[in-house]
């Protein structure tokens, strides 16, 4: 197996992201292409960081995008039921790009979801790439970063409440959606509550507020992509101010590889 590393170390915005950029050939040599592709994302992740801004850390703790985003982690759940249940990598590749889809609209609203959104892009990315068995390890890992609804009084003094009105899963045989998603639906209804009221309603998910604990770990993206059956592989960290900057740098790494992939298959033969 060939595999070249680069190092990342870049000020962004008042943080410094530090980390690593791996690509790896399992069956054969790091050969010019991939060396120029692993070039390519750390430049990206260079300009990204030097164009990054200063984004504000304070959470939603009240309002629609506390709403939202309290939604969306409910709805998270869901793809990654599929996952863990899919049998094919058709299945493992249509939940994956509905959990994208759900992550990217919350890192759109909340920065801090960038290591969630980069997991389930490392999902998607391992599904097309027939790796159906690190669809398990990958559910595992997300469910370990997405904030945990709360079970009990006392472990928030304020609440989200989402109250589950309808859920509509796909029936096994039903066809994908033009996207590749398989349709969900979920209809829910967000309310702010006393910490005392957790638990008291059944159909009902609560949800601290703030979502995220203060003083948690340093931010941290780990993102897998595949290109021409190459493994590119990147691992940010930053310190505490740095969720927008490795929102940006995600982004970034999307934007070279996608492009990446799309140069090789206008070259390929027809």
């Amino acid at each position: 197996m060939g595999m070249k590393t680069w190092k990342i170390g870049a000020k962004a915005a008042g943080t410094h992201v530090g980390g690593r950029v791996i690509v790896a050939n399992r069956f054969g040599e790091i050969d010019t292409s991939g060396r120029e592709l692993g070039q390519a994302v750390v430049a990206g992740l260079n300009r990204a960081a030097r164009k990054c801004r200063r984004v504000s850390m304070k959470q939603p703790e009240a309002g629609e995008v506390a709403e939202n985003l309290a939604g969306i982690v409910l709805m998270a759940g869901l793809p990654l039921l599929l996952m863990r249940q899919a049998t094919t990598v058709e299945s493992a590749g249509s939940a994956a790009r509905l959990m994208v889809e759900i992550s990217g609209e919350a890192l759109a609203q909340e920065p801090r979801f960038a290591g969630v959104y980069g997991l389930a892009i490392s999902a998607r990315e391992c599904a097309d790439a027939g790796r159906l068995d690190m669809m398990g390890p990958l559910c595992d890992t997300i469910s370990s970063v997405l904030p945990k609804p709360l079970s009990h009084a006392g472990e928030a003094d304020r609440a989200m409440r989402v109250e589950i009105r309808e859920v509509e899963f796909p029936e096994p045989s039903a066809e994908l959606a033009g996207d590749g998603l398989a349709e969900i639906g979920l209809n829910y209804k967000c309310s702010e509550v006393d910490g005392s009221e957790i638990g008291k309603e059944s159909g009902s998910a609560y949800f601290p507020l703030p979502l995220f604990a203060p003083g948690t770990a340093e931010p941290r993206v780990v993102m897998e992509m595949w290109v021409d059956g190459l493994q590119v592989i990147v691992d940010l960290e930053a310190k505490l101010a740095g969720y927008g900057a490795l929102r940006d740098m995600v982004y970034a790494v999307e934007e070279v590889v996608d492009r990446h992939r799309f140069s090789s298959w206008g070259t390929r033969p027809a």
